[in-house]
């Protein structure tokens, strides 16, 4: 492989794998983006499961807070709560531009 202390280029096979194709590379974008939200969307819906808990305990004999203890008052808040973690993460993932890579073209053997 070496010879006196240069290269030899004959006895070397260079690999050339071709790139990912278009749906892994959709699940290489999307995977990250997807675990980000997740991340941040479990850290909020604790918070808003234990604000939530802590209104119903506090103004349980409250006519006024009695929606907030329905099952449709917490949907909407977690689904306010997903749409501010995916806004969040959006902005973040929106710093990316997708570019063109080099076209790729098998090896002439």
């Amino acid at each position: 492989m070496f010879s006196s202390g240069s290269l030899n280029h004959d006895k070397i096979k260079f690999f050339s794998t071709p790139p990912l194709s278009y749906l892994f590379k959709l699940m290489d974008f999307w995977s990250p983006a997807v675990a980000d939200v997740t991340r941040r969307l479990g850290t909020r819906l604790t918070f808003l499961m234990t604000v939530l808990r802590f209104l119903i305990l506090k103004n349980s004999l409250n006519p006024r807070f009695n929606k907030v203890s329905k099952p449709k008052y917490s949907l909407k808040m977690m689904f306010l709560a997903f749409v501010i973690s995916s806004l969040m993460s959006l902005f973040y993932w929106g710093r990316f531009e997708i570019v063109e890579d080099i076209i790729w073209i098998p090896p002439i053997e």
